[in-house]
């Protein structure tokens, strides 16, 4: 097979807004661009893609979340409140780029003055020989149940943390595994998948966005998941 690879440039649009001589809201959105041999098409395509993404959230911040911050900004102000500055930053990690499979995930965070930030996480894989995305169903065999064997070893994972007074997590786990779990949220690794939840979905604010991990394995063993490298 050959081994297509992207070779990656990162941009970043960031800014910090004013109101009434104020600074009111800063924000930073890092987005990648791809160049590469053999696919310079379909890397154009990427490249505007990901342009794209980053051009709205840059647009969400000059407009709803600048609304927010001059709000919280004129509410501060009458009732006599110090201000904090909101926040917004989004960033990416690629998690695989090798063997016809590109992985990333997205990162944003944002920040209202309150006691806490919030984080949200969202995630691309692309087969790059046929230039689509991956899904889950292309990596799990046949016609298997990916989400029943996805959530059963997610639960024997947060038991096992569980017992070992291991990670913190909502006493009704079981069932909001299930209840939140979404085809979406996964990336993939040189080694295995991951699979994540957001913030205050099967546990407490303070254990963030949780991840598990999935390892690839050959053959008839369970969880069946073929190899990323043999799409």
């Amino acid at each position: 097979m050959e081994n297509f690879m992207l070779f990656t440039s990162e941009f970043e649009q960031s800014d910090e807004l004013y109101f009434d001589n104020t600074p009111v809201l800063k924000y930073s959105v890092i987005y990648p661009q791809f160049s590469a041999v053999g696919v310079s098409l379909f890397a154009g395509r990427l490249n505007t893609y990901y342009k794209s993404k980053a051009d709205l959230l840059v647009e969400l911040c000059k407009t709803t979340y600048y609304r927010e911050a001059v709000l919280s900004y004129q509410t501060s102000n009458e009732m006599g409140y110090p201000f904090h500055e909101h926040e917004f930053y989004s960033d990416y990690t690629i998690t695989n780029n090798r063997d016809c499979v590109l992985s990333l995930y997205m990162d944003e965070s944002s920040y209202t003055g309150g006691a806490n930030g919030s984080k949200k996480q969202t995630s691309d894989n692309w087969n790059l020989k046929s230039e689509c995305f991956l899904s889950l169903e292309d990596l799990f065999a046949g016609s298997m149940d990916y989400q029943e064997i996805i959530l059963h070893e997610i639960n024997l994972q947060i038991s096992w943390q569980i017992s070992h007074n291991e990670g913190n997590y909502f006493v009704d786990y079981v069932s909001r595994t299930k209840e939140f779990f979404s085809a979406q949220n996964f990336y993939i690794t040189r080694k295995s998948l991951e699979f994540y939840y957001q913030e205050m979905t099967i546990a407490p604010h303070s254990s963030g966005i949780v991840t598990f991990s999935i390892p690839f394995v050959s053959g008839p063993s369970y969880p069946r998941v073929c190899d990323a490298n043999n799409v």
